[in-house]
């Protein structure tokens, strides 16, 4: 008898430690998600504040990006719109192109190389 309930104890036992380590490991992969999220943030608000921090590769990426907008959009008075703020910007960085690094120019000037055939 003393056997039948050691035993039952034991069982007993065994499976409040299995539960504790499977609650151990589900919070050490929560952990682990957070960390992983947390480091993708700071890579991201890194690489924004680079961009941000450099006023000549944000006004040619954002003709670029500009560029892009136009192409896929339909005929119509947004499009023109876009394209307007793109000569707008495209003005303003031809007076300072002498200021920009030598493959943003070449990078820039390719774009408006390509981009005057579908203006």
């Amino acid at each position: 008898m003393m056997i039948i309930i050691l035993s039952g104890l034991i069982v007993v036992q065994w499976l409040t430690i299995y539960r504790q380590l499977y609650h151990i490991a589900r919070y050490r992969r929560l952990a682990l998600a957070l960390l992983q999220q947390r480091q993708r943030r700071a890579v991201r608000t890194r690489s924004l504040r680079r961009v941000a921090s450099h006023p000549y590769h944000n006004a040619i990426s954002g003709w670029l990006a500009l560029q892009q907008v136009g192409k896929t959009m339909p005929d119509g008075a947004h499009r023109r719109a876009v394209w307007q703020g793109m000569d707008s910007l495209k003005a303003i960085i031809r007076q300072t192109l002498g200021d920009y690094p030598r493959t943003m120019r070449s990078t820039f000037l390719q774009a408006v190389g390509s981009c005057r055939g579908g203006e």
